[in-house]
């Protein structure tokens, strides 16, 4: 068999591939095996018109810190907890004020997928997750 044919052959099969994952309904699933998926990522954006700083996320066996965040930024966190974990959010805004809320999701270590948490004017947060137990 020719190289061109061999490479044909490589490309269809791709494709089938490819079609039976989008039908199979396994895609969160399968997205566990690829190698960047690797724990949660949480996007923190700043709604609000001042710099919020000292921003840290927390959870077990690890934080992530950022010094500051200004107006209308995100930033983006990838967690991998080691263990049964909550996420707590804590930074301080312009006025000095220091804010530690909780972020209402519960992850463990195989857990993948994003939070997206958003940081309003007030210093309040809110948040929504999709987030998916991956296989040990």
């Amino acid at each position: 068999m020719s190289q061109r044919r061999w490479g044909q052959l490589i490309i269809c099969l791709g494709v089938v591939l490819i079609g039976a994952y989008a039908l199979s309904g396994i895609g969160p699933t399968a997205y566990c095996f690829l190698p960047f998926s690797s724990g949660v990522m949480v996007d923190v954006t700043n709604d609000g018109s001042a710099p919020v700083s000292n921003l840290e996320i927390s959870f077990t066996g690890g934080e992530k810190t950022l010094a500051k965040l200004d107006p209308g930024s995100n930033h983006q966190f990838r967690v991998k907890p080691t263990g049964d974990s909550g996420v707590f959010l804590s930074f301080v805004d312009v006025l000095g004020n220091s804010h530690r809320e909780e972020v209402r999701v519960y992850l463990e270590k195989n857990y993948q997928g994003t939070i997206d948490v958003k940081i309003d004017q007030s210093g309040k947060i809110a948040w929504k997750d999709e987030i998916t137990a991956c296989p040990n």
